[in-house]
C-alpha cells in the first residue's frame, strides 16, 4: 500500500493510477479535509478509481477522536 495526502479522484487520477501500475495493491488517502460528505465522496471516487482495490482513509489528528470514530464507521462498508 502506498500513502497519499488528500487526494481529489479526478485531479489525481494519473498519479493514483500509477501507483497501481508500479504494483502498489492499495492507496491510502488523508480524510478530514471538508465535511463527512467529502470524506465519503472522495472515498467512493477512488474505491472506483481503483477498481474496488484497496483504499484506505485515515485522518491523522485533523479531526477529534470521536468525529474521526464516526467517520470510520460511516466509512467502513466501502471497504
Amino acid at each position: 500500500m502506498t500513502a497519499y495526502g488528500v487526494v481529489d479522484p479526478g485531479r489525481d487520477e494519473r498519479d493514483l493510477r500509477r501507483s497501481l501500475e508500479q504494483g502498489f495493491r492499495g492507496i491510502k488517502i488523508k480524510g478530514g479535509d471538508g465535511d463527512a460528505a467529502k470524506d465519503e465522496r472522495v472515498v467512493k471516487g477512488v474505491r472506483t478509481l481503483l477498481a474496488r482495490r484497496g483504499a484506505d482513509a485515515g485522518f491523522n489528528q485533523s479531526l477529534d477522536p470521536a468525529e474521526a470514530t464516526r467517520r470510520h464507521r460511516a466509512l467502513a462498508p466501502m471497504s
